[in-house]
């Protein structure tokens, strides 16, 4: 099983705001170079992944509620480090996963912020409570960039 990152941003310590990157350090048990997550000590979500495939879901069924700003942008509102295509995220969860040179571990089911309601709407929400992706742990420190590859390694 092997998928792609398709975009990654960090999400800024002093605005909140997640600024798109076209590629990015891992570090071991700290998360992405810069991020916020980065300056603190998490050992459940260093990382979060989304599938695009559940973005373009999302837009599809949720486009007439949303202005083209939002529509055009809904990445940044996500607040998701790492946008993934052709891999099933919630396989990855308790299992180690190489991106680019780095290894993660899947850490479990990332669930929505309350943050998105005010942004897009309760049934957006909903919507996104089973599609919000994982969250993960850097395991090895290596660099990740657009279009790196993402595949399970075998831990026999």
């Amino acid at each position: 099983m092997k998928g792609i990152v398709t975009w990654i941003g960090i999400r800024d310590l002093k605005s909140k705001n997640i600024i798109p990157t076209g590629e990015v350090n891992a570090i071991k048990g700290k998360g992405l170079e810069g991020d916020k997550i980065f300056l603190k000590s998490s050992q459940k979500r260093q990382v979060t992944l989304i599938m695009s495939e559940n973005i373009n879901r999302l837009k599809k069924n949720h486009c007439s509620l949303l202005s083209n700003d939002k529509l055009h942008y809904v990445e940044n509102y996500l607040k998701r480090n790492i946008i993934t295509q052709n891999i099933a995220l919630e396989s990855l969860i308790g299992i180690n996963f190489r991106i680019g040179s780095a290894i993660f571990i899947g850490t479990g089911n990332c669930k929505p912020c309350k943050k998105i309601i005010s942004y897009f709407g309760k049934a957006f929400f909903n919507d996104m409570c089973d599609k919000g992706g994982i969250t993960a742990n850097v395991v090895e420190t290596g660099l990740i960039s657009i279009n790196s590859k993402i595949e399970v390694i075998n831990n026999e």
